[in-house]
C-alpha cells in the first residue's frame, strides 16, 4: 500500500490493479512486468485485456505452461486516462 502525491504534469493515464491482472509468465521470465501490462491495457483496453488474460488462464488450467498458485485470481482494476 502506498500513499502520497504525484506530479500530474506529464501524467497521461493511471492503472490501479490487483495482482490477479498480472500477465502470465513462463518459469524463466520475471514474475511481473508493470510496463508490459500497462502497454497491453493501453493498446487493448482494460476489458479486452481481461478477456485475453482469462482465455490464457483457461488454456492452462493445470498451471504448467505459466506456473502460478491457482488457475485464476480475482481481477480488479481502474484505468484512468487523462
Amino acid at each position: 500500500m502506498e500513499h502520497g502525491c504525484i506530479n500530474r504534469i506529464n501524467l497521461k493515464a493511471l492503472l490501479l490493479m490487483t495482482d490477479g491482472l498480472y500477465a502470465p509468465k513462463r518459469a524463466e521470465e520475471p514474475m511481473f512486468d508493470p510496463v508490459e501490462v500497462t502497454a497491453r491495457v493501453a493498446q487493448m483496453g482494460l476489458e479486452c485485456y481481461v478477456e485475453w488474460l482469462v482465455e490464457t488462464e483457461e488454456g492452462d488450467p493445470d498451471c504448467r505452461l505459466y506456473p502460478r498458485v491457482k488457475k485464476s485470481d480475482d481481477k480488479t482494476a481502474i484505468w484512468i486516462q487523462l
